[in-house]
C-alpha cells in the first residue's frame, strides 16, 4: 500500500520554480529519500508534504486520501536544523514532547533505542551536533509515526 503519494506538485516563490511538477510515492514500510544537487527543491518539497507550506499546484495523497487534520499527528519531522531550549535537559525535552501527544512512546524506550542514556540529564546546549540528532530523531519518533 502507498503511504505518500506525490502528483505533479508545484511551487512558484514569485519569479522562481523552487518544485516543478514533481510525482513519486512511498510505499508503507519502505525507506525513501530524495536526492538531488542544491536548490533542487528536495528542502520545498519536504515542507510542501509536511504542510509547513502551501503548494501552488498538485495533489499529496496520505494513505489513498488527501492529507486530513490528524496527518501532523500521524507524521514525525526531523528538520536539517531546529532550536532546542537550552535550557532543558535531554530528559525534560523528551517530556515536555510526550505531552504533546495522546499515545506516545515510552520515553525509557526512545532513550535506550536512540543511546541518550548517558546524556540524558544534560542540558540541550551542552550536546554535541551528533547528540543532537539523536535526540532530534527521539523527538521524531516520539508520537508513533506512520510516515517518518
Amino acid at each position: 500500500m502507498q503511504i505518500l503519494e506525490v502528483i505533479d506538485l508545484v511551487k512558484v516563490f514569485k519569479d522562481v520554480s523552487a518544485v516543478n511538477q514533481v510525482s513519486f510515492s512511498v510505499n508503507e514500510g519502505s525507506c525513501f529519500g530524495l536526492l538531488g544537487p542544491n536548490g533542487a527543491g528536495k528542502t520545498t518539497t519536504m515542507e510542501i508534504i509536511e504542510d509547513i507550506i502551501p503548494a501552488t499546484s498538485g495533489t499529496i495523497l496520505y494513505q489513498g486520501k488527501p492529507r486530513s487534520t490528524s496527518f501532523r499527528e500521524e507524521i514525525g519531522i526531523q528538520f536539517q536544523r531546529t532550536s532546542l531550549l537550552n535550557f532543558l535537559s535531554v530528559k525534560e525535552t523528551l517530556i515536555c514532547y510526550q505531552n504533546l501527544y495522546r499515545n506516545p512512546l515510552d520515553i525509557e524506550w526512545l532513550i535506550e533505542r536512540c543511546d541518550l542514556s548517558q546524556i540524558i540529564d544534560r542540558k540541550n546546549n551542552q550536546l554535541s551536533g551528533g547528540q543532537q540528532q539523536r535526540l532530534m530523531l527521539a523527538l521524531a519518533l516520539i508520537n508513533q509515526p506512520k510516515l517518518i
